[in-house]
């Protein structure tokens, strides 16, 4: 259980049976928000999921989880460390998502679809992307119409099904947002559906509510034939609701994730993720930047730099001297085992990387003559364009 929530401690504006009932269900370990815990979803619901799990099983141990956003934060992303495969839509992120998790698209894992989707053609999406049949994990969470999706999906079977619920409205209260295909969430409590209404919605579905997390925003349903005695009973949203507790919604668990680290290629580093550039920064720049024209560079933060270059003959990296003139300026390359060369440097010009063949990608030291201090008192050197636009 996650120490965030401290149960001697009743938070303003909820209601005292609401904690009280908590801190009661927790005594029970067959209370799912004991085995609670973040690595890369938005709460708890890495581990919840991780004990369903454990009771149930899994079969094929395929998910299908829409509205990701760009994936980093989501249901699903830690079960790619696990071997899972599966189909990731959203109405966004496309560019970012195919970045940030390039070795598990490439190696099968993970399929993703950018898609608005409706209740009229959820189905069909799923199809399309080839997915039928039985699946471990289905993951719901789109703001507004989940009630509706859920409802209209049967060409998948989910044996445990995660979907958000509208937390604003006490577990006795029955209501679900009014269906409407364009619907888009505007951050008011005009979205999802309450807790009951999900309930109900299951039980039709044949599925049974085992619970849910405790910052109150998503509900976890497994299917009847499945469930057996191995949950908290009743169950019933007035038994397993969470009320809303969303200044706890998002807290911090290690580093921040910037890609998906799930699979890795020994010695690629960025390049693993960076499909589109023959070469990548590694030590001795700053952050990247855009150009006008989408190019992407980093900037070299004093003399000396380290870049990582792809196993190709010959690599050109565009570069640009920001803020003065060249004026006697030199760059020393070097790659053990390539040998080294000087360049002079202009004020726009090419960096040209010549490799004999090699098993590995390359590391390239790079030594500017001089570097220089804008106004702001920060050093720079060269601006050294790694994925250009241009050239794409």
């Amino acid at each position: 259980m996650n120490e965030y929530l401290r149960l001697d401690q009743t938070y303003l504006g909820s209601c005292m049976k609401f904690e009280d009932a908590t801190r009661s269900r927790l005594k029970n370990k067959k209370c799912l928000e004991y085995y609670g815990f973040k690595v890369y979803s938005q709460g708890e619901e890495d581990g919840i999921i991780e004990e369903i799990f454990n009771r149930v099983g899994t079969t094929n141990k395929i998910f299908i989880e829409f509205g990701v956003e760009n994936g980093l934060e989501c249901n699903s992303h830690y079960l790619l460390f696990k071997g899972w495969r599966g189909l990731w839509i959203d109405g966004g992120h496309e560019e970012e998502i195919h970045e940030r998790f390039a070795p598990v698209i490439a190696n099968g894992q993970l399929k993703f679809l950018q898609a608005f989707i409706t209740r009229e053609n959820i189905n069909e999406l799923f199809i399309k992307c080839g997915f039928e049949g039985e699946i471990d994990l289905l993951s719901i969470d789109i703001d507004g119409n989940d009630y509706h999706i859920w409802q209209a999906i049967n060409v998948v079977r989910p044996r445990v099904v995660v979907i958000e619920y509208n937390a604003k409205f006490p577990p006795n209260l029955e209501w679900k947002q009014a269906y409407n295909k364009r619907h888009m969430w505007d951050y008011s409590d005009w979205q999802g559906a309450s807790l009951k209404a999900l309930e109900l919605l299951g039980r039709k579905l044949g599925y049974q509510l085992v619970g849910t997390n405790l910052n109150g925003v998503n509900a976890f349903f497994v299917r009847k034939d499945l469930a057996k005695d191995l949950f908290i009973e009743p169950a019933t949203a007035e038994n397993l609701y969470n009320p809303a507790r969303y200044p706890h919604l998002r807290y911090m668990n290690g580093h921040p994730a910037r890609y998906c680290l799930a699979v890795q290629h020994e010695n690629f580093g960025l390049l693993d993720y960076k499909l589109k550039c023959d070469a990548v920064p590694l030590t001795g720049f700053y952050d990247e930047e855009i150009l006008d024209n989408g190019s992407k560079f980093n900037v070299m933060s004093g003399k000396n730099a380290l870049i990582v270059a792809r196993n190709k003959e010959k690599i050109i990296l565009p570069y640009f001297l920001p803020y003065v003139e060249a004026q006697n300026l030199f760059l020393m390359v070097k790659a053990s085992g390539a040998g080294s060369a000087t360049l002079p440097v202009e004020k726009n010009g090419l960096i040209e990387l010549n490799f004999p063949p090699a098993n590995e990608p390359w590391e390239v030291e790079l030594e500017l003559s001089k570097t220089f201090v804008d106004k702001q008192g920060k050093t720079f050197g060269l601006a050294i364009i790694f994925e250009d636009k241009t050239r794409s």
